[in-house]
Parts: structure tokens; C-alpha cells; sequence
């Protein structure tokens, strides 16, 4: 699959980091843990293939016999380095989760990153919210997740209506931390650096509201 992607990612720079902001990890322990040699004793299980495919990409999670499956670059990226979790059980934790519930990885660490700028430049307040959230609070992250999904307290009914809706209520002084165009987030394979195409391919893509 494309799990071995978050190492090579790393390595050249392209990691989106605390909601786009930064494009690598500075974290010794998470770098060895991504190395090749690693995910591959710890992480990725047995082959579990597509009927009549021959590649066999998508694998079982060794780390977890119950989850559906080994969670895959973007979907790990934006529920972990982008939302500021170093630790890779609790971003395939929140990437399981998602899938239990039915919810979009990408879109959900999107989201869930843009409240997380919110609340570390003080353009949020946890007694207007009732929740907060911020980069790094990996055991944080489930929760919102469920809030999100169950429509529960006023950032969880929030968010789930979508980003625009959400920038809406939460006001102008968030709109810098949005990374979506359109209502969609940016895609990670870009990570953080500007890039000129991605505006061009984003802005007239059809489909996109």
C-alpha cells in the first residue's frame, strides 16, 4: 500500500505538519519509527488483495488484527504529522476509527487541523466551544472524531456541516487556517510548499463546490 510513503515524504520534505504549516517532523523517535524496515516488522501485516488482483496493495494492520485494514499515506498524514501526533498507533487509531464511522480520513484531519491553528493563534475560545483541541493531543483527537460523527456539543455540530459552514459561525479571523479549496482540502501528495499548479488544478476542477 501506500503506508511507506510517510518516510519517504519525511525525508524530502513534502509532509504536511500541523495543518500545512510546516513539511517535516522534527522527531527522532517518529523517524525511525517510519523507516521501511520498521513498518514493515511492526506494521503492516498480510497481504489482503482485492478479488483477482495480482498486486495485493492493501495489507492488514500487524499492530491491530481488528481494524479493517492498514491505513494508507493520506489518510495517516492527515490524521497524524498534519494534526501534530508522532506517535503512529494513534494516527491508525483515529484513521480506524473514521472507517467504523463511516467518516472521510482526509476531510476529518483536515477539519480537524483547521481548529487546531484555530486554538493555538487564540482565534478560538474553549468556553464559547466547550471543547478544545490542539496540536499534538493525540488523546483528543478520538473524541472529536465521535463528536463530529454524532453531531455532539457546538464544535462537533460545527464541524460536521463542513468547512464552509463551519469558518462561517466561527468567523473571518479563521479563515487563514483553512487548506481547502472549494470545500475540499488540498491533497497531501502536494504537502505544505506553494505551488502554483495546485490553484490551477484545484480552482475549475469539476466537481468541486
Amino acid at each position: 500500500g501506500t503506508f511507506g510513503l510517510i518516510s519517504l515524504n519525511q525525508d524530502i520534505g513534502n509532509l504536511p505538519v500541523n495543518n500545512f504549516n510546516r513539511a517535516q517532523l522534527d522527531d527522532a523517535e517518529f523517524a525511525a519509527a517510519i523507516q521501511h524496515a520498521a513498518i514493515a516488522e511492526k506494521a503492516v501485516g498480510r497481504r489482503n488483495p482485492c478479488k483477482g488482483c495480482y498486486l495485493g496493495c492493501k495489507k492488514k494492520s500487524a499492530a491491530e488484527a481488528d481494524h479493517a485494514g492498514l491505513a494508507e499515506y493520506e489518510s495517516v498524514a492527515m490524521l497524524g504529522p498534519n494534526l501534530g501526533l508522532t506517535d503512529l498507533n494513534q494516527m491508525m487509531a483515529a484513521s480506524e476509527l473514521c472507517n467504523r464511522l463511516g467518516m472521510d480520513t482526509i476531510s476529518t484531519g483536515a477539519l480537524i487541523a483547521y481548529v487546531m491553528d484555530g486554538f493555538a493563534h487564540g482565534d478560538l475560545d474553549e468556553n464559547e466551544l466547550g471543547f478544545a483541541i490542539r496540536f499534538g493531543e493525540g488523546d483528543k483527537v478520538g473524541e472529536l472524531i465521535r463528536m463530529i460523527a454524532r453531531r455532539e456539543g457546538k464544535l462537533g455540530r460545527l464541524l460536521a456541516d463542513g468547512i464552509a459552514a463551519c469558518q462561517e459561525a466561527l468567523g473571518p479571523n479563521t479563515a487563514r487556517h483553512r487548506r481547502f479549496a472549494r470545500g475540499m482540502c488540498r491533497p497531501t501528495c502536494r504537502g505544505p510548499n506553494p505551488a502554483s499548479g495546485s490553484a490551477t488544478s484545484m480552482g475549475p476542477t469539476p466537481g468541486i463546490t
